[in-house]
């Protein structure tokens, strides 16, 4: 993966601290990636590599802290979701599957929205 070679490539890896996020993001990490690994209510582990920072971040807020990070990243790795409870539609509660639409794919949307203009105005970016 190539990425801006005048200064530090930086990544946000969304629900980087545990699991397929976590691996993502030592991967980005040992490729050169300055990596910032989100989670919305505990971080997992400690992640221990001076590349990788960890900022706290719920997607599925309509008003996400813009302010906590800097949204000039080069790679955003949309990998924050939820299953949902799984159940029938007919005894589905429409809150519980409007939360995994906000998760899953309005959050998506929120992180690619924050991190759009950087790459735009830097001609280089991957999603």
């Amino acid at each position: 993966m190539q990425g801006p070679a005048t200064e530090q490539k930086r990544a946000l890896v969304t629900g980087g601290t545990r699991s397929i996020g976590r691996a993502i993001s030592y991967m980005l990490a040992d490729r050169g990636y300055e990596v910032t690994a989100t989670y919305r209510q505990t971080p997992g582990p400690p992640l221990r590599d001076a590349r990788i920072t960890t900022a706290a971040l719920d997607v599925s807020h309509e008003r996400f802290e813009l302010q906590a990070l800097s949204w000039d990243y080069d790679v955003l790795v949309n990998n924050a979701g939820i299953p949902g409870r799984v159940a029938p539609a007919q005894r589905t509660i429409e809150a519980d599957w409007m939360h995994t639409i906000d998760v899953n794919l309005t959050g998506m949307w929120r992180m690619i929205a924050a991190c759009l203009e950087h790459m735009q105005a830097n001609s280089w970016g991957r999603i």
